[in-house]
């Protein structure tokens, strides 16, 4: 988990913290892989970060460059994550 999270921060300018609770999904971003599931309750999502605290979480993928859905489901991701920092902005527990 720390190599993970000194790799991520140092290529990506990020500030990932190794004693957070980490979720990582590293596959091709296509339908049947479902990587948005996690944002299919974001109550559980949230409620889950009361339990164990702050929630880190660390996609890495690409889609096909014909697979539309895919490249559907990263922007949903990327949406999801500038919405968690509107979030954080108004001290949620959720962070992304």
């Amino acid at each position: 988990k720390q190599e993970l999270i000194e790799h991520v921060n140092h290529h990506y300018q990020t500030d990932f913290d190794v004693h957070t609770f980490t979720i990582g999904f590293a596959r091709r971003a296509t339908a049947y892989k479902r990587a948005d599931l996690i944002f299919s309750d974001i109550d559980w999502l949230k409620a889950m970060a009361k339990r164990v605290g702050k929630i880190q979480l660390i996609f890495g993928g690409k889609a096909h460059r014909n697979d539309g859905i895919g490249k559907d489901i990263i922007k949903k991701i990327i949406r999801v994550k500038l919405g968690a920092i509107c979030l954080l902005k108004t001290n949620s527990l959720l962070s992304i």
